[in-house]
């Protein structure tokens, strides 16, 4: 198409990458002593660090002191011990070696690494880092080979990675999969070895049923969450994407990144059938942030993967007049909407 245009816009409030500014923050303790403080301490060194990340250090530093970027390491490594990243919960030990329902244990692995220009325009070109896992099992999910396939020709998402990154012409760097909460540990090290004029801006995209532990560690470290908020009740997450208690864990996602002050774009794919049981639903409850999200409506829904004709009214693709009124639905509810064209 000779007209077409990639669409991009400012990323609002956006000027340095927030991660380097948390690995720039740095703390008179040493790194070695790192294994041996408990988590509660942890936590309350995170919390303070993050409210004085954008005071000026008095005091010099070297590579030996801990950063903010080390303690919320740390802190996801901790979570690897009794994994609840997801709402799942599986509890197991990824860092032993033990693998979660995810398919994951302590590493991450790349399926796919690409320039995208139809992402939102805040962000748009966006590098998009394909991770493998997840802790869903959409029936109609488009990216099932992600979620299934743990296993080389896999890349191993490490810092050796920054040697063949190409960002040119990207405007943002995204995690997405699968799914990227199952994946914390591993980006944050991955993170660590970004080159310090690194200029792009971070960007979560994930689905939502991660807990809020995975969100207050990320605080600090992304600049924009893309959450895709699939369902309005438990029992068409379970019957399509096999969750328990999706409706609570997906609420927690938006209550806490709501709460950092990012730019947050909530996508919703419009599921044919599931207007009423799930969109509308959802559009509803989501008015309480109707100051702090923008919500992008999706029409490109497409019955595949394991989707079959007796699945019924989801072997279809969404019928226009279906996505136009969770559009007016959306509108009517005073929530802004994503201008893509």
């Amino acid at each position: 198409d000779p007209d077409y245009r990639i669409k991009t816009a400012p990323l609002p409030g956006f000027t340095t990458p927030r991660f380097l500014l948390a690995r720039a923050k740095k703390t008179p303790l040493l790194k070695e002593e790192l294994p041996f403080m408990t988590k509660d301490i942890l936590e309350e060194i995170h919390e303070r660090m993050l409210k004085e990340m954008a005071k000026a250090d008095s005091q010099t530093f070297t590579n030996d002191n801990v950063s903010l970027l080390d303690i919320k390491i740390e802190l996801a490594r901790r979570e690897l011990m009794k994994c609840e990243l997801c709402g799942r919960r599986c509890g197991v030990n990824r860092f032993e070696g033990e693998i979660g329902f995810c398919g994951l244990g302590i590493d991450a692995y790349v399926g796919g690494m690409f320039i995208h220009i139809s992402e939102e325009p805040p962000i748009n070109p966006s590098l998009l880092i394909e991770l493998c896992g997840c802790g869903m099992r959409c029936k109609f999910c488009q990216k099932a080979e992600l979620r299934d396939e743990i296993v080389n020709p896999k890349i191993l998402l490490d810092r050796n990675l920054w040697e063949i990154i190409d960002t040119t012409d990207a405007r943002s760097l995204s995690f997405i999969g699968g799914n990227p909460d199952e994946s914390l540990f591993a980006i944050l090290r991955f993170l660590d070895a970004v080159p310090m004029d690194f200029p792009l801006p971070i960007v979560w995209n994930c689905h939502g049923y991660g807990n809020r532990i995975v969100y207050k560690i990320l605080e600090g470290i992304v600049d924009a969450y893309i959450p895709d908020v699939k369902y309005g009740n438990d029992n068409c997450a379970k019957k399509w994407s096999q969750t328990y208690g999706y409706i609570e864990t997906v609420k927690g996602c938006i209550a806490e990144i709501t709460r950092q002050g990012v730019p947050v774009y909530v996508r919703i794919l419009v599921l044919p059938g599931h207007s009423e049981c799930c969109h509308i639903p959802t559009i509803h409850w989501l008015k309480e942030y109707q100051d702090r999200i923008i919500v992008n409506i999706m029409a490109q829904y497409s019955p595949d993967s394991m989707i079959t004709k007796t699945d019924k009214q989801m072997a279809n693709y969404s019928k226009p007049e279906d996505v136009q009124t969770i559009i007016n639905e959306t509108r009517q509810c005073g929530l802004k909407q994503m201008a893509l064209t």
